[in-house]
């Protein structure tokens, strides 16, 4: 005797009709029984009778509290497709459907993490975030996380940058007058991933080493970020974007570094290694109040 769930009423009453009755029902009312289980077979939700009208965001974030994750991390399978947050059920043929729950850890630990850097805003003074804009339908973040990819020549990423990238990608927006993020405006150039450039002058940079041979590839002396999602940054007076025509490559870092731009470029704060990886930058920010490492300086 399964118990009826209406995810718009959130109500639930006892189906006492039999099997092939309750099915009929529940066609004839709007209605699809669901269960859902893990890839291991384990039972995650249901039976339970959902509105086949409701987004499938909201079946999403019920499973999702049922296994203590953020609905960012879960993904819903009907066969070997995957159910867009945004569609419906109406596409399920019959009264009753099973579904495939795939779980990103990755993504669930790094999602709890920006929401909890998002709800503190770190920073006073100069330093205070403004949030802005609205988080990106899930169609919109796979149509952008292709075009990423393409701009890394790279057909995947190593496994934590990826989930850092739907985080990134599905996030809002945030800055301060040294510091700039917009999902909108994440750019990708030779195995780089630029996540706020500009600010106020001088021109700030941070970028994500994808593939974690950027120090090399520099040819910098010290290898201290050779790590697969170190977080790199500088600071110029000048726009550097506009005097390469696009976000930097790797030779025009080492170009920069060396001197060898005849351009009017100032070094503010050398090329440095931030962090090991977007996870210690964003748990150093909400400790320290200022992004690692050149806000940090100029707060000493």
């Amino acid at each position: 005797k399964p118990c009826w769930l209406n995810l718009k009423t959130f109500t639930c009453h006892r189906a006492w009709e039999s099997v092939v009755g309750r099915l009929v029902s529940l066609l004839m009312a709007g209605f699809v029984e669901v269960t859902a289980h893990m890839m291991s077979g384990r039972a995650v939700f249901g039976p339970a009778a959902v509105d086949r009208s409701a987004a499938v965001a909201e079946l999403t974030a019920a499973i999702a509290k049922q296994l203590d994750q953020p609905p960012l991390a879960v993904q819903l399978l009907l066969g070997e497709h995957v159910l867009p947050p945004e569609d419906n059920l109406s596409q399920v043929e019959g009264g009753a459907t099973s579904i495939t729950v795939a779980v990103n850890e990755l993504v669930g630990k790094y999602e709890v993490l920006m929401q909890k850097f998002i709800e503190k805003k770190p920073g006073g003074g100069s330093f205070v975030l403004t949030l802005k804009g609205e988080r990106a339908l899930s169609a919109k973040v796979v149509a952008r996380k292709k075009e990423i990819l393409e701009k890394l020549q790279l057909d995947t990423v190593p496994g934590d940058v990826d989930a850092w990238l739907t985080v990134l990608l599905s996030s809002i927006g945030f800055s301060n007058e040294f510091f700039d993020f917009d999902p909108d405006k994440l750019e990708a150039s030779d195995g780089l991933l630029y996540f706020s450039q500009g600010g106020a002058s001088p021109w700030n940079y941070y970028f994500v080493d994808v593939k974690g041979d950027f120090a090399s590839r520099a040819q910098l002396d010290d290898d201290q970020g050779a790590a697969v999602g170190a977080v790199w940054c500088a600071s110029f007076y000048g726009d550097v974007v506009v005097i390469c025509s696009r976000s930097p490559c790797a030779d025009d870092w080492r170009k920069m570094s060396a001197g060898e731009f005849d351009e009017d470029l100032t070094v503010d704060f050398p090329l440095t290694c931030a962090t090991k990886s977007l996870q210690e930058f964003f748990e150093r920010w909400m400790k320290t109040g200022s992004a690692p490492m050149i806000c940090e300086m100029m707060e000493t």
